[in-house]
């Protein structure tokens, strides 16, 4: 049924403003869009040291399936710019925590840095453009990450 206001069908008036202005649109047809996002965790883990990519065993949202928690790796499932964002909790006894986001295994010099001894917040937020196929994933350079909560990785194509 058109929505209607006062007996006018409205959808059909912003469809014929769109058309007369020359722009191919259709209020009508609106969905849900099914671009690529996730959100994992990780709970119950060792500790996360320099030379390893994170992982995660708690997958909260993965539309389209592109994120593989078991490994770290998002592959991007489309050519475009994706957000990115990453927040952890450094292990104590770690006088200098370092992380980075790698795209295809190399350093982006995208890089979160912690240099106080003890639990503390680590994050990451960047936007990055990525061809289809790269990967993405979060490289402990430098100290630990604690495995046990804390640790959120997140990621949305953008456009």
């Amino acid at each position: 049924m058109p929505l209607r206001v006062r007996g006018i069908n409205v959808i059909e008036i912003i469809n014929k403003y769109f058309s007369d202005l020359g722009i191919n649109f259709s209020f009508g047809n609106l969905q849900q869009s099914n671009q690529a996002s996730f959100n994992v965790d990780n709970a119950g883990l060792s500790a996360f040291t320099a030379g390893n990519t994170i992982t995660y065993n708690i997958t909260r949202t993965n539309r389209g399936s592109h994120m593989n928690a078991a490994n770290g790796q998002f592959t991007a499932p489309t050519t475009g710019v994706y957000h990115f964002s990453f927040t952890g909790i450094t292990e104590t006894g770690e006088p200098v925590t370092q992380i980075e986001l790698r795209k295809n295994g190399s350093n982006t010099g995208i890089r979160g840095y912690s240099v106080v001894n003890g639990y503390q917040n680590i994050s990451i937020n960047a936007s990055i453009s990525l061809v289809k196929g790269d990967i993405i994933s979060i490289f402990v350079v430098e100290g630990k990450i604690h495995g046990n909560y804390g640790s959120s990785f997140s990621g949305f194509f953008v456009a």
